[in-house]
């Protein structure tokens, strides 16, 4: 056994650790995805460090069947969750749907802490089949009920919104991920009912496959186009009436460096335009001059030459931009998680850019979608 199954747990710690790098340094390639892609991995590679340290001085690892080794089980089937959810509908996650995601792992953890702080104590068993005998009692049915979360918290996959709108994947890329993770949960599940050594090592073989696979699909198959959303003359764009451009360009810069600030806005706006960084919730005039190479001052001279009257206006007019390029093509879809998917944080707020921008509410758009055409665009670039 020490041949076929620590040799493996090496090198698929060692293959995890790799990936674990390459993921991170080459995050920004990305989306935030590859970033919880990464802490996936790294999850991987502390587990599997841990069992070999165990092997070598021989201490005994915890039952698979055990409350600690299910609800590690159900914290990595959440992160698999969450990192699909990133993938297929990107900023769909707030606060509150993160929460909903997270809660059976939540109210399970809670539950096993509640039952360890009032004296419950959970039998040691080698296999669920050991388990049948005592079903009747409370910590084989809490068990068995997070076996029952494990099996059934992956159908949150066939659920996930998917909009074509964004071209960092398709519905291949969909269906191969889901079918990995099921089988990757059938294996784990068969290791639960029959725990020998073969089973073990099987089961090391197929998850460490498994998690490489999606690594590999992330770093080098899943590319992300950057061009899902395009900067089109003839494209509908919000109405934002620019006054007193002319007083704003001589407030942002004098004539001697007004060149220098165009080509500071050129090169902010071709950012903006690539990398969608409007989608960043957490975007800020500090992490933008990061990303541009340039300073907060710099930028805000960039920004008003362009018209825009400050940081909040003009990522807040391209998120309403993309929000009104998505709805002209899914008039179905709901306005308030187009807010979300576009970078807002906050419903109320959305509505107020809107209502400047567009001069009208959101639903009063959509009831005159019909009479888009009648738009004229804010630039002419």
């Amino acid at each position: 056994m020490p041949d076929i199954y620590t040799i493996p747990m090496h090198m698929s710690a060692l293959a995890y650790l790799i990936c674990t790098l390459l993921l991170f340094l080459r995050r920004k390639d990305g989306e935030r995805s590859r970033l919880i892609l990464a802490h996936t991995c790294l999850l991987s590679v502390v587990n599997r460090v841990l069992r070999i340290v165990c092997l070598n001085l021989g201490i005994a690892s915890s039952s698979l069947v055990s409350p600690t080794m299910l609800i590690l089980a159900i914290v990595m089937v959440t992160i698999d969750i969450i990192y699909a959810i990133e993938v297929i509908s990107p900023r769909l996650l707030n606060f509150k749907r993160t929460l909903k995601v997270c809660s059976p792992l939540i109210i399970s953890f809670l539950i096993y802490l509640t039952t360890r702080l009032i004296g419950i104590e959970y039998t040691q068993y080698g296999t669920l089949i050991d388990m049948f005998p005592s079903a009747n009692h409370f910590d084989v049915l809490f068990r068995l009920s997070l076996c029952v979360v494990i099996c059934l918290s992956i159908f949150v996959l066939f659920y996930i919104p998917y909009t074509r709108k964004y071209n960092n994947t398709n519905k291949e890329w969909i269906l191969r991920y889901t079918a990995i993770i099921i089988f990757n949960n059938l294996s784990y599940v068969v290791i639960l009912i029959n725990s020998s050594s073969i089973t073990h090592t099987l089961y090391l073989y197929i998850s460490s496959f498994s998690g490489l696979y999606i690594a590999y699909q992330e770093l080098f198959v899943r590319l992300i186009d950057k061009s899902d959303i395009e900067i089109i003359e003839n494209a509908t764009e919000p109405i934002r009436y620019i006054e007193n451009k002319d007083e704003n360009i001589n407030n942002a810069a004098n004539r001697s460096n007004r060149t220098e600030v165009h080509l500071l806005f050129c090169k902010l706006d071709e950012y903006m335009n690539e990398q969608h960084a409007w989608r960043e919730p957490d975007l800020s005039m500090h992490l933008l001059s990061q990303y541009i190479g340039s300073n907060r001052t710099s930028l805000t001279k960039a920004m008003q030459y362009g018209g825009y009257s400050s940081f909040h206006d003009y990522v807040a007019y391209h998120r309403i931009r993309e929000f009104c390029c998505i709805l002209n093509d899914n008039r179905n879809i709901k306005i308030d998680e187009l807010f979300y998917q576009v970078g807002f944080r906050s419903r109320s707020t959305a509505f107020v850019h809107f209502k400047k921008q567009m001069s009208m509410t959101p639903s009063e758009y959509l009831k005159n979608l019909s009479e888009t055409n009648k738009l004229i665009l804010l630039k002419n670039n």
